[in-house]
């Protein structure tokens, strides 16, 4: 073979092998973009999806209102089902757990809570899923289980917020048995658990601090030691302030005690303070009463005649005018009290 047929032999072999070298590097840039082409129509159906996603969860917000909370439950759980690897389902299941307490579903608030609490431990509002866990048992009428599941919160995580709600949660629920059952140690419950919230000293608020000072008030009242409720109710207003509702209660508490002096006083600091408070014209139109009570007839239609003066759009002032009338013509006295409960 001549030199320069072997040269062109060379050539022709440099040139096949450089086609080839082009074809190869075509086919490997084409599958490159073709894989990157899927990639993006990936991204693209991922974000469609998170973008559907997002307005279900809009919409099943939107619908969280008086009425259509059954529409919104609904709606999240076809969310669940549609969407079963959602990085948002945690939230879904509360909100399925709370609209499904909301609306009397049985057992489902306790599947969703326990859900969220096995799976996803590390949720960031664990402790008000838990609390919600307790309210589930206790819709359930599993009471043991749902003060178990109270004192979970408490004991996990003492100094939150979250932790001062749920002792209170758990004095009501010993205050609402006592006042149901008229059982002493029920209130007893209720008074020990509103205590601990009282004397927490690490809590971070002292809204339930304040809410459980007065329900401690209630509890004494509710077994008429009238002594302590006033006590109580005192001590709210010395560490939070006035309060109109709880110059009302200790207003309320001495009459129920027959301490009349005492209630009168109460009442009539609550009708210079509190002019607007709802049960304002209530209270003024009691010391009329206590006043009557004690044969004070002039005293008495003063007072009356100062719910009428005071609060003419008040529902008091046909009553107030009922008793200025029947002092005036003698009819129906009002029963009288005895001196050593007058003074």
């Amino acid at each position: 073979m001549s030199q320069k047929t072997k040269h062109g032999m060379h050539l022709f072999l440099t040139g096949i092998a450089f086609l080839f070298i082009i074809i190869a590097v075509s086919y490997v840039w084409s599958q490159i973009n073709v894989k990157g082409q899927k990639d993006k129509v990936i991204d693209v159906e991922i974000g469609v999806e998170e973008q559907e996603e997002d307005k279900l969860i809009a919409e099943a917000y939107a619908l969280d209102k008086p009425g259509t909370k059954k529409e919104a439950l609904a709606l999240f759980e076809e969310i669940v089902q549609k969407y079963p690897d959602s990085d948002r389902l945690p939230e879904i299941y509360f909100w399925i757990g709370v609209l499904a307490w909301q609306t009397e579903v049985p057992e489902k608030p306790l599947e969703y809570f326990q859900k969220i609490i096995t799976a996803y431990p590390d949720y960031p509002d664990m402790p008000t899923v838990v609390c919600w866990l307790g309210h589930a048992y206790e819709a359930a009428k599993d009471y043991p289980k749902a003060l178990a599941t109270y004192q979970q919160v408490i004991d996990r995580w003492p100094n939150t917020e979250i932790a001062q709600h749920t002792g209170y949660i758990k004095g009501m629920h010993h205050y609402g048995r006592g006042e149901h059952h008229q059982n002493p140690e029920d209130y007893e419950k209720a008074i020990a658990e509103f205590r601990k919230v009282v004397e927490n000293s690490q809590a971070q608020t002292e809204e339930w601090k304040n809410i459980s000072l007065f329900c401690i008030g209630e509890s004494y009242l509710g077994m008429k030691k009238y002594d302590e409720a006033v006590t109580a109710f005192q001590e709210r207003l010395n560490r939070f302030g006035p309060s109109d509702q709880t110059q009302y209660m200790i207003g309320v508490t001495s009459r129920e005690a027959r301490r009349y002096p005492e209630a009168i006083a109460a009442f009539s600091k609550l009708v210079e303070q509190y002019p607007s408070f709802e049960e304002t014209p209530t209270s003024q139109w009691l010391i009329g009463e206590m006043l009557e009570m004690q044969g004070k007839l002039t005293e008495a239609t003063e007072a009356y005649q100062k719910v009428i003066n005071l609060f003419p759009d008040s529902s008091a002032v046909k009553g107030a005018q009922y008793r200025i009338e029947m002092i005036q013509t003698g009819e129906d006295p009002m029963p009288q009290i005895g001196k050593e409960v007058a003074q």
